[in-house]
């Protein structure tokens, strides 16, 4: 999957990386587990979520990550709770 090979690519490079998922934690994190990537889950369900996701924006906070890539369909919610999280 992209996720895994771009997270796989980016740790061999030295990068700390760690996927967060917003609905379930699916069957890749195993694999990213045994790369050693972190996988953290994060519950954010619904519609209200777009506008504001008070639980990843504060797992953001807490994680303090340098880059946020979000993809199939999780960017709007992903890269708001980004920003009021303070990532640039």
């Amino acid at each position: 999957s992209l996720t895994v090979s771009m997270a796989c690519a980016l740790a061999r490079r030295g990068h700390a990386v760690g996927v967060t998922c917003i609905e379930a934690v699916g069957e890749l994190a195993d694999r990213l587990r045994d790369a050693a990537i972190r996988v953290s889950l994060v519950p954010t369900p619904g519609v209200r979520t777009l506008v504001h996701a008070p639980r990843l924006v504060e797992h953001f906070r807490r994680v303090r990550p340098h880059v946020v890539h979000t993809h199939n369909g999780t960017w709007e919610k992903g890269s708001r709770a980004a920003r009021r999280a303070g990532v640039p």
